[in-house]
């Protein structure tokens, strides 16, 4: 996502989406969440931090990274950055993830749960935590 990100390629930031390491975590907090089982929720919730904590350190790494060593570094943000970044993206993006949040709850009763939850997940935490 950091690379799509820097580089203003909205389909390394897409593609991006799908190896995100943050579905599982997230199962985890609901499933412990809803069956009251307090270590899963927990688990779920610790493992979460850890991943979007990852996301962010790696997002800057590579963003400066890239800033330091590209031609142009005068050109920042990128245009992917900045309209990640105003209010009516966010406002968008927060539609967006509670729209993914119902997509989870109806996979979580159906056969569809590893590509819906996945996608859903990694679309709404990902490319914000690495921006």
């Amino acid at each position: 996502a950091a690379a799509g990100l820097a580089t203003n390629s909205a389909v390394i930031v897409v593609a991006s989406m799908l190896v995100s390491p943050i579905m599982g975590p997230a199962l985890a907090l609901t499933f412990g969440w809803t069956l009251k089982n307090s270590f899963m929720a927990k688990m779920g919730f610790y493992n979460e931090l850890l991943s979007l904590a990852g996301c962010i350190f790696w997002g800057f790494v590579v963003g400066f990274s890239y800033a330091f060593f590209s031609s142009n570094r005068l050109e920042w943000p990128t245009q992917e950055m900045a309209s990640r970044g105003n209010s009516y993206s966010l406002a968008d993006g927060a539609f967006i993830a509670a729209a993914s949040g119902i997509g989870v709850a109806l996979s979580v009763l159906g056969d569809y749960l590893s590509t819906v939850v996945g996608v859903a997940i990694s679309a709404s935490l990902l490319p914000p935590a690495v921006n």
